[in-house]
């Protein structure tokens, strides 16, 4: 395995008309790294972290904080990504209006290529998931 992914602990409250930060953490294998946000450089495939199947439904993402990355050689050939344990991308979500209610598996994928020094493999989609309760704003 490349890298794997976990959500935060849950469950979380995911309110409409408020933003929750739910952390996404990647663990990323000894010897690989995974393409920056954006790309570094502009041909390469970034990493992407976004909300997938039926919670697509209850709700959307607001934006999505990625973090620094770990810079590898100089002039044409250079690279950013991330490597390491505990890369950690911060997406704030909310809950759509006239969207699902109640107990929701709020489901993240996380898109990315790895890469090792001379190879870089097949770009992947990994899931992971955290349970959510899904409101209606207060009133």
């Amino acid at each position: 395995m490349r890298a794997r992914v976990a959500a935060g602990s849950g469950p979380v409250r995911v309110v409409a008309g408020e933003t929750t930060t739910v952390e996404v953490v990647v663990d990323v294998s000894r010897g690989f790294h995974i393409g920056s946000h954006p790309a570094e450089p502009a041909w390469g495939v970034p990493t992407e972290v976004g909300v997938s199947g039926a919670c697509g439904a209850a709700v959307s993402v607001v934006g999505v904080e990625y973090p620094p990355p770990v810079r590898r050689g100089e002039g044409e050939g250079a690279t950013a990504g991330y490597e390491g344990r505990g890369v950690v991308f911060r997406v704030g979500v909310t809950a759509k209006e006239g969207g699902q209610r109640g107990a929701v598996d709020l489901e993240f994928e996380v898109r990315f290529q790895a890469c090792e020094d001379e190879v870089c493999h097949r770009p992947e989609v990994v899931r992971c998931a955290v349970q959510a309760r899904v409101e209606g704003a207060a009133r």
